[in-house]
């Protein structure tokens, strides 16, 4: 009897696991990619980037053509003395890009990273904005 009751634990113990597994790497997945907002106001476009425990030379953003890239890579490149059972924090890593309209100033775009959230300000072209836009009649 001792060995049923055994054998079912040790079953539930590997079921246990499995789940615990797949439930971590789901965790893990939705907390390694950074929350983004996105929004505006009527002066500029505004990018938060929520990422805490970086430091603002571990990010880059670029912009090319009309795309805004975000990139961020951590390593924790300290050797290893310790023996570990379970390491998820040696290195964190993300790209993000957003197509930007056309009516921006590029050579004003400014970054700021405090407090765990980066904040990027792209200032809109009042001139190119006020030409891009135009009434839709509906008939």
């Amino acid at each position: 009897m001792y060995g049923l009751i055994k054998r079912n634990k040790d079953l539930f113990g590997m079921m246990s696991e499995m789940f615990d597994d797949f439930s971590t790497g789901v965790e893990s997945w939705t907390h390694g990619y950074p929350k983004i907002n996105t929004y505006e106001d009527d002066s500029n476009y505004k990018v938060d980037v929520y990422y805490p425990g970086m430091k603002k030379e571990d990010f880059k953003v670029n912009v090319e053509n009309k795309v805004l890239s975000i990139r961020s890579s951590f390593s924790d490149k300290k050797e290893d003395t310790e023996k570990y059972h379970f390491k998820e924090f040696s290195k964190r890593e993300f790209c993000r890009s957003f197509s930007l309209p056309d009516e921006i100033v590029k050579s004003k775009i400014a970054a700021s990273y405090e407090d765990g959230v980066l904040k990027i300000v792209i200032p809109k072209d009042k001139a190119k904005e006020k030409q891009s836009k135009f009434q839709v009649n509906i008939e």
